[in-house]
């Protein structure tokens, strides 16, 4: 009952109204334009060439280097990002009759492996070998939250069969949002300078979703086939050079105009946080850097974080770590609305005296109870009750 109570409550959020910012400062440059707030993601039909080039229009200046952001500015810039329209880098349109699939079947693991011989994550949709390359559409936790829902985000692993070099891309799209992408071998995975794949319409109803989903989700489907085309140029967009292509920068909430959007030192593709610049101003704010060193590094992918005090810094990543994403309660909302309900991590710290602290780690889903202990140096550990 408390675990439903929690999903319902963060469901409620979804309904929150965000204020505009007005002409308050939301980054190290100015707001290019007066953007409205994005609706709930809806299935993006015949998704119109027109969009896709204005939305290629002359790019802003790239921000030069600065210092940490006050947490006013972050916050502002959030909130600005969150209204301004996504970046379509996919269009999607009927699937032309000759590429329907004639049987269906033969697109467990073993099959898609068997296609090639790049590596295959487990939560492979499709393979393919083009010519002399290879490639693998799959599921990832790296822009979409683990839950028990299954809503993750898509990426496209290619291989050069020339020259053997390697590239993984995110797609800018998450599994029943409103879309699945599905294996169909007679669709180029690579053609033409675009990556195509098959989808049908499956998308979650936010409203369905309990403390157990797997057993209380609902989706509406109209079994029409749709074939999505995204162009390689616009996956590998990365304005600002800074280790993240601009689809990625959409989903962290950075600025794709600024190599650094926290101002902390460290480049957006090398951060762990990057929205969190700020150092710990008590004995809380260490306890709670702990636990979300903790977080980050605990799972691959992304962990949403909220927390109404100063974004911290935690710091460069490691190779293959996580991601931190942490938002004020009205920014997650209006994230929400833009890519769909989120069960965020919530942190709570319990000092019990100078070196000792109580911890719980929310997940929604699940909840974690530690022990924090500050040592001789300084340092704050934490150790599993």
């Amino acid at each position: 009952m408390e675990r439903r109570r929690r999903m319902r409550a963060i469901a409620v959020m979804l309904g929150v109204l965000v204020v505009g910012c007005g002409g308050a400062a939301t980054s190290a440059r100015e707001t290019r334009t007066e953007p409205t707030v994005s609706e709930a993601p809806s299935p993006p039909e015949e998704t119109r060439g027109e969009e896709r080039e204005e939305a290629r229009a002359a790019p802003a200046p790239i921000v030069p280097a600065h210092g940490p952001l006050a947490e006013d500015d972050l916050h502002h810039g959030v909130l600005a990002r969150l209204r301004d329209a996504p970046f379509p880098a996919c269009t999607v349109e009927p699937l032309p009759p000759a590429l329907r699939r004639r049987v269906r079947g033969g697109d467990d693991l073993a099959s898609l492996r068997a296609r090639v011989s790049i590596d295959v994550p487990d939560d492979a949709i499709t393979t393919a070998r083009v010519d002399a390359s290879e490639g693998v559409v799959y599921r990832s936790a790296a822009l979409d939250p683990r839950s028990d829902v299954g809503d993750l985000g898509y990426r496209v692993r290619l291989r050069d069969g020339t020259s053997g070099t390697e590239e993984d891309l995110a797609l800018g799209l998450t599994a029943m949002r409103p879309l699945v992408l599905v294996d169909n071998p007679m669709v180029r995975l690579v053609d033409a300078g675009e990556v195509r794949i098959e989808a049908e319409l499956r998308a979650i109803d936010d409203a369905s979703i309990e403390f157990r989903p797997a057993d209380a989700t609902s989706t509406t489907r109209d079994g029409r086939e749709r074939l999505v085309r995204c162009r390689l140029e616009d996956l590998r967009r990365d304005q600002d050079a800074d280790g993240l292509t601009d689809l990625t920068e959409q989903r962290l909430l950075t600025d794709a105009w600024d190599p650094d959007t926290d101002g902390d030192g460290t480049r957006d593709g090398d951060d762990v946080s990057p929205l969190g610049s700020a150092a710990p101003s008590s004995d809380a704010d260490g306890v709670w850097l702990a636990a979300a060193r903790e977080i980050a590094g605990d799972e691959e992918g992304l962990h949403v974080v909220v927390r109404s005090g100063a974004r911290l810094d935690l710091g460069a990543r490691g190779e293959g770590a996580a991601r931190v994403l942490v938002l004020r309660e009205d920014e997650l909302a209006a994230y929400q609305r833009r890519y769909g309900l989120r069960a965020p991590v919530v942190i709570a710290v319990r000092m019990r005296g100078r070196d000792r602290a109580e911890v719980t780690i929310d997940r929604v889903w699940s909840q974690s109870l530690l022990d924090a202990r500050r040592d001789a140096s300084g340092v704050w550990s934490l150790v599993a009750r």
